[in-house]
């Protein structure tokens, strides 16, 4: 017997932006089993357009609320490329140190912002406050900490 399968899950939620499933099955056969996260266009490279070097850092820090090092470390790395700058290797760790801790950052915010309420039941992370007030407050020292330590690298964070 042949089988033929469609899934289309759109508009995942409690992903960072928003996500899609996709599975097809023809004759029996899976064809395609695709996981897509979507972020739309935000269209910042046109607000570098005419401006400083030395300003596309502070711009593209604010593409995210989640990974604004990241943005910002990649707008440094293209500005270094374009002038032909190769950063010591003590900036370079730094650097990845600081993308650790805010991968770390990004980590905790969706285990506990937005997985734990479908774990414990609730519809969101606001109803955790009552439930779970251990959980809360563990995750707010987790993410206080993330940012403080980019903060010591940096000077600022979200």
């Amino acid at each position: 017997m042949s089988k033929n399968i469609n899934i289309n899950v759109n508009y995942l939620t409690r992903v960072e932006g928003h996500g899609n499933i996709v599975v097809e099955v023809k004759d029996g056969k899976l064809e395609i089993c695709r996981l897509e996260i979507v972020e739309s266009p935000r269209f910042f490279e046109a607000f570098l357009r005419g401006r400083s070097i030395y300003e596309a850092p502070h711009i593209t820090s604010r593409i995210c609320g989640i990974c604004a090092c990241g943005h910002t470390l990649a707008s440094i790395q293209a500005a270094e490329d374009a002038l032909g700058i190769k950063p010591t290797e003590q900036t370079t760790l730094l650097r990845k140190l600081l993308l650790h801790y805010e991968e770390l950052d990004s980590h905790i915010l969706h285990i506990y912002l937005l997985v734990a309420p479908d774990l414990v039941g609730v519809p969101s992370f606001v109803p955790l406050i009552k439930s779970h007030p251990d959980v809360v407050r563990r995750a707010l020292r987790m993410k206080r900490l993330c940012n403080e330590l980019c903060d010591i690298l940096v000077g600022r964070h979200v």
